[in-house]
């Protein structure tokens, strides 16, 4: 059976529930809502060639109660933000998470064939990717009430639907990492000439490794007990595998 990675039933530090998803826009599902690479105050977010893989279009969606979310950057501390009130192509961009903060709470409001309007939490306007679809393409806000295909966007999760999971240990394709829960350290087998990149259920980056061997020991002493992730990347997979830091 597939890993659901990402799924985080115990919710993060700053609301409740979430998982990891991919935003599609429904009239050009070939682009995604992509935050740019890294992080910064008001940062832009467009449109880019859709890939799951790519961390830049993953997005934490953090439930903040009563329908509305808020869609963090992977490996980041930011959110999806659009700023105070609201107005036509008025600019979305990337800022620090705030769970008090309204102008990063979006409404999902179901628009039929499994897709969304995006609904800012304090007005009546949607995030808007604009018309068709282009690498670096501006999002933005437009009125909700538009039947505009333009505001509705296909929110999936995302899950490594190459791994496969077995009884204690975890395997995904040919590469294995065990034992799992660890102590202090983990072997990873099968993945030499690869990076492990580990990141704790919020999303922060917390280590960044080159595996060198087929038969790699990995020291994983300084993390605190908790469920983790490990995302192992060579020239040609990318593996993520949770595993539990006793």
């Amino acid at each position: 059976m597939n890993i659901d990675w990402f799924e985080f039933t115990e919710g993060d530090d700053t609301g409740g529930p979430s998982t990891v998803v991919h935003i599609k826009k429904r009239n050009a599902p070939n682009f995604a809502i992509d935050g740019n690479r890294g992080a910064q105050d008001f940062q832009s977010v467009y449109l880019w060639e859709a890939n799951e893989a790519n961390v830049n279009q993953q997005w934490i969606e953090i439930e903040r109660g009563d329908g509305f979310y808020s869609y963090q950057k992977m490996n980041t501390e930011y959110c999806i933000d659009a700023g105070d009130g609201g107005a036509r192509n008025q600019d979305v961009y990337l800022f620090p998470c705030d769970a008090n903060n309204f102008n990063q709470h979006w409404q999902k409001v179901d628009v039929d064939g499994g897709a969304f309007q995006l609904v800012k939490r304090n007005n009546s306007f949607a995030i808007n990717g604009g018309s068709n679809g282009q690498n670096a393409q501006n999002v933005n806000l437009w009125r909700s009430g538009s039947t505009s295909q333009n505001l509705q966007w296909i929110i999936t999760p995302i899950e490594n639907t190459a791994a496969k999971s077995i009884e204690g240990d975890i395997a995904t394709n040919n590469v294995i990492i065990y034992p799992n829960p660890v102590d202090t350290t983990t072997v990873i087998e099968g993945s030499a000439n690869s990076n492990i990149i580990v990141y704790d259920i919020n999303g922060r980056l917390l280590m960044d490794k080159v595996i060198q061997s087929d038969n790699e020991k990995v020291d994983l002493t300084s993390l605190a007990s908790g469920i983790y992730y490990a995302k192992i990347e060579d020239s040609q997979y990318t593996h993520v595998i949770k595993f539990v830091k006793e």
